[in-house]
């Protein structure tokens, strides 16, 4: 197929795609492996417990649900979890930072 040299561009090789090439092809290995990288999280069985009692709260929740599927979240996210955050850092680190000190965003790729 002959494609315009803006189609060329968006088809030829890049370090981005050969990355993502990489895990695809190391969820099929047959050796134990933990995705850290290019965004994947890994399996860990204690996180995977708290983020599938939050989802199943979550979906028992018409409007919890609704939200999560159909709404947009706010620019700097979500102001709970922004909130939540700030505690967390506070605790950690000593901060003294509230929600209006975080922002959320939709990640590197963006």
């Amino acid at each position: 197929m002959k494609l315009s040299a803006f189609g060329q561009r968006f088809t030829r090789d890049s370090a981005i795609r050969q990355l993502m090439d990489d895990f695809g092809e190391s969820l099929h290995s047959s050796e134990p492996i933990h995705m850290l990288g290019g965004g994947n999280p890994a399996h860990i069985p204690e996180v995977e417990a708290i983020f599938q009692a939050r989802m199943e709260a979550i979906f028992s929740e018409p409007a919890a649900f609704a939200r999560l599927v159909g709404d947009y979240g706010p620019p700097g996210g979500d102001p709970q979890f922004r909130t939540a955050l700030a505690q967390l850092l506070e605790r950690q680190f000593g901060w003294q930072i509230t929600q209006n000190n975080i922002a959320i965003t939709t990640g590197s790729q963006g």
